[in-house]
């Protein structure tokens, strides 16, 4: 899931979701939603949020692998950092133009 609220997303989703992409979160209400779905392992919503901020800083994002069978926590949330220049495309919606 990667959503940039994660409340719009289906309760049902949410919980099955197996893998979720995590970006910087900058309110309260955005931290606590996250921590509710995929900071089981932190003990507070404060301490994930503090972990989130740290780890997402400089284009960096945390992708959360909900099945994992690790014990650390750094195998569970993955930091990544995305390009720091993204390369341009167009998506099209519609039918297919021939």
């Amino acid at each position: 899931i990667a959503s940039q609220y994660i409340y719009k997303v289906p309760p049902t989703v949410r919980e099955c979701a197996t893998h979720i992409a995590m970006f910087r979160a900058t309110t309260g209400r955005m931290i606590d939603a996250l921590y509710e779905t995929a900071g089981g392992h932190f003990g507070s919503a404060a301490e994930f949020g503090t972990f989130l901020n740290e780890s997402t800083a400089n284009h960096q994002f945390i992708w959360f692998y909900a099945n994992s069978d690790a014990e650390s926590r750094d195998e569970i949330y993955i930091r990544r950092r995305a390009p720091a220049r993204i390369p341009g495309f167009v998506f099209t919606y519609g039918p297919a133009r021939q």
